[in-house]
C-alpha cells in the first residue's frame, strides 16, 4: 500500500472552483482506504463528502443565474482594479520618494493577505 501524507495548503487566493476540486480529489484519494483509517477519519471525510457535494448544487445554481454574466464582469473588473493598486505599490516601493515608500509599505502589509 502507498502511504499518502497531508500537508499544508495555503488557501489565500483560492477560487471556489478550485477549492471545489481539491475536496473532490481528497475524498476521491481517501474513498478506498476509507474502511482502515479509523471512526473520526471517517466521519470527518463523510462531512467533507456531504459538505463538497452541496456546494457543487450550489456552483451549478449559481452559474444559471441570470446575475451570473454581471458578476463575473464585476469581478474581473474588480480584479484589474486590485492589480492596479498591486503595480502602484510595487512600483512606489522600488522609488525613491521616501513618503510614497513608506505609504507603500503599509498599504502592502494589508494587502499580503490577499
Amino acid at each position: 500500500m502507498q502511504l499518502q501524507e497531508m500537508t499544508i495548503v495555503h488557501l489565500t487566493g483560492l477560487t471556489i472552483e478550485d477549492l471545489f476540486s481539491l475536496n473532490k480529489s481528497t475524498v476521491e484519494s481517501a474513498t478506498p482506504v476509507k474502511e482502515s483509517i479509523g471512526k473520526l477519519p471517517k466521519a470527518i471525510l463523510a462531512q467533507l463528502e456531504t459538505n463538497n457535494n452541496a456546494m457543487g448544487v450550489q456552483m451549478n445554481k449559481s452559474l444559471k443565474n441570470a446575475l451570473t454574466p454581471q458578476v463575473i464582469e464585476m469581478r474581473a473588473e474588480r480584479e484589474d482594479r486590485f492589480a492596479e493598486v498591486k503595480r502602484n505599490v510595487t512600483t512606489a516601493l522600488k522609488g525613491r520618494d521616501p513618503e510614497k515608500k513608506a505609504a507603500a509599505e503599509n498599504i502592502e502589509s494589508f494587502l499580503r493577505p490577499y
